[in-house]
């Protein structure tokens, strides 16, 4: 592991949910908490608390080199992650209750149904910063207005930043417009469990 020098700060709770299935949220929480464990020597865990739990299928491809508790709880490169979808209530307090000194939660897709849309706004909002992931691709245009509405009526962190998937310069300034916050484009990763030094930068505007 590498010490960059930064200076030790307080535990920070990190949330990371997206805009529908499929847009990346998985992943996005398992590179961050690498970069975190590898780059800056912090204790981390990942807490899945996903309607369409799939982190567990993405901990599986590393293989040999994962190690499983028996209670639901990986450890994989210097990361600890707890999988599982919202129906366990009090798996966020219980790792909160560690010392680990950042923990970032996947929440997957926000409001997919009224069953778990109450149970992770709860979580939601308790976190001290939001990442939103949205897609401004032509065919999810209406999509995402109806996504930023309803973002607009729930009580936010202190601190949100939207991640565009589509990545397109031209909707930055209808984004920022539509949803009160800076666009930052995701640059493309092949593999979250093998950073390069080239996305540190982009990781560094959020952690």
């Amino acid at each position: 592991m590498k010490n960059t020098g930064r200076v030790r700060r307080g535990r920070q709770i990190v949330g990371i949910g997206g805009m529908h299935r499929g847009i990346g949220t998985t992943f996005l929480t398992v590179a961050l908490a690498g970069y975190l464990a590898e780059s800056r020597a912090r204790s981390v865990a990942v807490v899945e608390y996903n309607p369409c739990p799939s982190l567990d299928g993405l901990l599986k491809k590393a293989g040999r080199f994962a190690t499983r508790d028996g209670a639901g709880k990986v450890s994989l490169f210097g990361v600890d992650y707890f999988v599982g979808g919202p129906e366990d209530t009090e798996r966020i307090p219980r790792v909160l209750r560690e010392e680990y000194e950042d923990v970032l939660v996947d929440f997957g897709t926000l409001f997919l149904s009224p069953e778990t849309d109450a149970k992770i706004t709860k979580e939601w909002i308790r976190c001290d910063r939001n990442l939103i992931l949205v897609d401004s691709a032509p065919w999810r245009w209406k999509e995402l207005e109806v996504f930023a509405e309803r973002l607009d009526k729930i009580n936010m962190s202190k601190r949100k930043d939207i991640l565009n998937v589509y990545n397109a310069e031209d909707d930055k300034r209808a984004i920022m417009k539509m949803m009160g916050s800076n666009v930052t484009g995701i640059p493309y990763m092949e593999d979250p469990f093998a950073l390069k030094r080239e996305y540190f930068g982009f990781m560094d505007r959020f952690l």
